[in-house]
């Protein structure tokens, strides 16, 4: 059995940023969403902060969606009172119906929304997806506990792959070092 997150979710749009008047105001960007997406690991139990609707700043434990990559991210503390800019979608869901986390897998990574955003963008002109195609998408219908296990567990690949990237840096960063140093006491002697 399949459900429509039509039915178990509500959009709340962003604002255009040409038009936030207050221009000391941080506004929610990619960045912030890449932060959002690798901090998920270490996010409390988002199930109870029961989504709390902001008119236009983000909130710890919101479901992002950005409207040009079609990647969600949960907000992390770091990134909580910013402003939602145009470019994407907050998701709030109806009732705790959905595990956030697990929206968020379905939605980045899941080859069965893949297929159906496949779908909104065919025909003679690529078509971008808006946010009423989000609406459309349907999910498997599955229990909460279930939905909390996946979510877990792809916040950990995730954090394990952000982790590993760190550490590719920081090991080239090391080797880059010693060979400069090593060319460095070649030229002195």
């Amino acid at each position: 059995m399949k459900i429509y997150l039509r039915d178990t979710v509500k959009l709340i749009h962003g604002h255009n940023s040409s038009r936030i008047k207050n221009s000391k105001s941080e506004i929610y960007r990619i960045e912030d969403m890449t932060i959002d997406l690798n901090s998920m690991y270490y996010l409390p139990n988002v199930q109870e902060n029961n989504y709390k609707q902001s008119n236009d700043k983000t909130q710890i434990g919101q479901l992002m969606f950005n409207l040009n990559t079609y990647q969600a991210a949960v907000i992390s503390k770091q990134n909580s009172s910013k402003i939602i800019d145009q470019n994407f979608v907050q998701i709030v869901i109806k009732d705790n119906s959905l595990d956030p986390i697990y929206l968020c897998y379905m939605l980045n990574s899941s080859n069965m929304i893949k297929r159906q955003e496949s779908a909104f963008s065919q025909g003679v002109a690529v078509k971008r997806m808006v946010p009423n195609d989000i609406l459309n998408l349907s999910l498997p219908n599955i229990d909460m506990n279930q939905q909390k296990k996946i979510g877990r567990i792809y916040a950990l690949q995730i954090h394990e792959e952000f982790l590993h990237k760190k550490r590719e840096k920081m090991i080239s960063s090391l080797v880059n070092q010693i060979l400069q140093n090593s060319i460095e006491e070649k030229e002195n002697k």
